[in-house]
């Protein structure tokens, strides 16, 4: 895609998220087939047992770019967002934190995994770079929109949001 259909195809706007308190699946190697939507898969089950599936926002976390970290050693959080008052169990097999408030660039992608690539690359490589914004040291996201279909890679409507912050001047 040129310039112009990658700005028409991927729209971004400025969202403020608040603070939140997650439940996450850290996964290893996340590259490797299958680690990621075992992690999704058990994930959802969980969130369908203690009743948070259909109201709480369940998305990807990543820190890693894979075009810097290996592969192999590249990390991937399967995460859910949990109400204040949720408890987990402690012989529980997931962790819990606070994600802080943060601002954050956020475009849709409705199609392949393929598109969710490019709009990846289109926010850093093009947008990023011609904004009055540079990366905030938070991790981005991938918020899963239809959470029936997380699993099924081959048609994805998520929201890809990458950290952001004001470009500080001196």
């Amino acid at each position: 895609m040129n310039e112009s259909e990658l700005r028409d195809t991927f729209p971004v706007e400025i969202k403020e998220f608040p603070q939140k308190r997650i439940a996450y699946i850290r996964v290893q190697n996340s590259y490797a087939e299958g680690v990621v939507l075992n992690a999704f898969d058990q994930l959802i089950k969980w969130a369908k047992q203690v009743d948070l599936f259909d109201s709480e926002e369940i998305f990807g976390m990543s820190k890693d770019d894979p075009m810097v970290t290996p592969k192999e050693k590249c990390n991937y959080d399967v995460c859910i967002t949990l109400p204040e008052e949720f408890a987990i169990s402690p012989d529980n097999y997931m962790d819990t934190k606070i994600m802080p408030k943060c601002k954050y660039a956020v475009t849709t992608v409705d199609g392949d995994f393929n598109l969710a690539a490019t709009a990846i690359n289109y926010l850093f490589n093009h947008w990023l770079i011609n904004s009055s914004y540079e990366p905030e040291f938070q991790a981005g996201l991938e918020i899963f929109k239809d959470k029936e279909n997380i699993c099924d890679w081959s048609y994805l409507h998520l929201d890809i949001c990458i950290p952001i912050r004001n470009i500080k001047t001196l």
